[in-house]
């Protein structure tokens, strides 16, 4: 995958992850099974985690779950490009 798409789904996942904790859950559930058929966003959400945007855990044999920290709010809200930055 091209630098630029990279970046572009990075942006499309941490908003994903944003909108999805701040509208009817806290956190976001993600099957397991996305490290082999996605692997590209599976990918993105480990960089976002790494960079402190997100933080990413696997909850249990199936699911990850992933939530918006602090910082990935606050690029969110002030319209950044959030790949950018990183």
């Amino acid at each position: 995958m091209q630098k630029e798409l990279r970046r572009q789904l990075r942006c499309t996942v941490l908003k994903e992850v944003y909108y999805t904790t701040r509208s009817r859950r806290s956190r976001k559930t993600i099957p397991v099974s996305i490290e082999f058929e996605d692997p590209e966003t599976f990918f993105a959400l480990e960089y976002l985690a790494d960079k402190g945007l997100i933080y990413l855990r696997q909850q249990d044999q199936e699911h990850y779950v992933a939530k918006i920290t602090s910082s990935g709010k606050q690029y969110v809200e002030q319209g950044k490009d959030i790949v950018a930055a990183y």
